[in-house]
């Protein structure tokens, strides 16, 4: 949609003003469009359950472990899990844009390609996942290339993340001989997060004029027929 330009708007808005003159009533324009800019926030969402499935373990939980770990090492194919639970949006307010961050365990240097993928299943828990019970993990949604040494990595997930629900994603790696360690939430204050941007619009309110019912909107309509 495209709003009108200030010269036009200044035009209008001096007829609208001689009209309401006119007929006996005085009007205020409001600002142009652009002076109601809307806000930003930003939300934090820590992981309800993560955890890592081992194809050489299929048997065993790591849900207690201090880490998620993804990769491959000695034969051993490994792929993190980590769920969130987005709560309802305010008012008004969309994603403008959805990360999942993961801080890495120092005692273990990073691959060359991290990967988050999407999985539908969102029933498990990090109490009960195994390799042998594990959702399958879907098409690629985000891969990052980082440092070896560092801190943290983080994933572009704005194309599954819209709206309040529940997500799930599988952390994967393409290494044969080489795993990446992130920290769990049982490790502390740096465990899986999901970090949501969101936009909320400014309110748009029409301009009523003491002693008068006459208002004008956003599009320079006045309320009182005097046009």
């Amino acid at each position: 949609m495209t709003h009108p330009q200030p010269s036009f708007r200044r035009a209008v808005s001096v007829a609208v003003a001689a009209f309401c003159a006119a007929a006996g009533v005085s009007a205020v324009v409001p600002p142009p469009a652009a002076a109601a800019a809307g806000t930003s926030s930003t939300v934090r969402v820590a992981a309800s359950d993560d955890s890592y499935v081992s194809s050489a373990r299929p048997t065993y939980g790591f849900g207690g472990s201090d880490s998620v770990v993804a990769g491959a090492k000695g034969g051993d194919r490994m792929t993190g899990f980590v769920k969130f639970t987005v709560a309802a949006l305010p008012a008004g307010s969309t994603v403008a844009r959805a990360e999942v961050k993961l801080s890495r365990d120092t005692s273990t240097p990073l691959p060359s390609s991290v990967s988050v993928r999407k999985v539908g299943a969102t029933s498990w828990t990090e109490a009960a996942l195994t390799g042998r019970n594990a959702p399958s993990v879907g098409a690629e949604v985000a891969t990052v290339k980082p440092a070896a040494s560092a801190g943290s990595v983080s994933f572009d997930v704005t194309t599954v993340v819209a709206k309040a629900g529940t997500y799930t994603f599988g952390v994967t790696s393409s290494a044969t001989n080489a795993i990446a360690r992130f920290q769990s939430t049982e490790k502390g204050g740096n465990g899986p997060q999901l970090i949501l941007t969101l936009k909320t619009p400014a309110p748009t309110r029409p301009v009523t004029t003491p002693g008068t019912n006459c208002t004008v909107d956003a599009k320079l309509v006045p309320s009182c027929n005097v046009l």
